[in-house]
């Protein structure tokens, strides 16, 4: 994980002892050997609790690990979340590093816990990962904050679904790197709202230009009839 999140650039500014950066130091401990487990476990349950908190001061629910994750891509302040915010997505430099952090985003979303809970006998981020939160009346966390958060992770889940459906582990492009694409192009809503053949369609529009993303930086074309073209043609 330590790798990963040292990888970041324009996220990479994590103040204040974030949960992301104690459970980094964590696992580069854990994979050094330089810790006993024991304490290990009381450092990885500390974040524990405050993603807990977290989780109870937000409403998140299901996939808390995720959750968390989203919350920090939605409230990091930076040169490139300050400008898209208020105008958008533009073509420019910054996106290069923006891209780069999104590969490790999706790569954090998807890490593979299992070994550190296997050595240290500790299912707590298998639970965090399938969590089912006590109902809450809505006066007693952020419903707003709530509604995003599970939005843009649906969002994300609906086009990796369409993505790889498609067959988009074939690209050099990353599915971070497509869904960047996609939002110049739709309005999260498709993703949110869209049912799951809707998403497949929109992505199939410009699918021929995801392609020349993975060997190029050409400006992305919708295509408007995407009838023409096979769903199950070979890269």
């Amino acid at each position: 994980m330590d790798q990963l999140t040292s990888r970041l650039l324009l996220y990479g500014d994590l103040r204040g002892g974030s949960i992301l950066e104690e459970l980094a130091a964590v696992f580069s401990d854990w994979k050094k050997g330089a810790c006993p487990k024991a304490s290990l476990v009381r450092r990885t349950y500390d974040q524990v609790k405050r993603l807990l908190d977290l989780a109870t001061d937000y409403g998140f629910d299901e996939d808390l690990w995720q959750s968390y994750l989203t919350f920090l891509l939605m409230t990091n302040e930076n040169s490139f979340s300050l400008i898209t915010e208020r105008v958008g997505a533009l073509e420019g430099s910054v996106n290069h590093f923006a891209e780069n952090d999104f590969q490790v985003f999706h790569a954090l979303f998807h890490y593979d816990f299992a070994p550190f809970e296997a050595d240290l006998g500790t299912d707590c981020f298998s639970t965090l990962r399938s969590y089912r939160a006590i109902a809450k009346h809505e006066r007693r966390y952020n419903k707003a904050v709530s509604e995003k958060v599970r939005d843009l992770r649906y969002a994300y889940a609906a086009f990796q679904r369409a993505f790889f459906a498609k067959g988009g582990w074939k690209l050099s492009i990353t599915c971070g790197d497509a869904l960047l694409v996609y939002l110049s192009i739709y309005k999260p809503e498709h993703l949110i709202n869209g049912t799951n053949a809707e998403v497949e369609r929109t992505v199939q529009k410009i699918w021929n230009e995801l392609v020349s993303r993975a060997f190029s930086n050409r400006e992305i074309a919708v295509v408007e009839d995407p009838k023409g073209t096979d769903q199950n043609d070979e890269i």
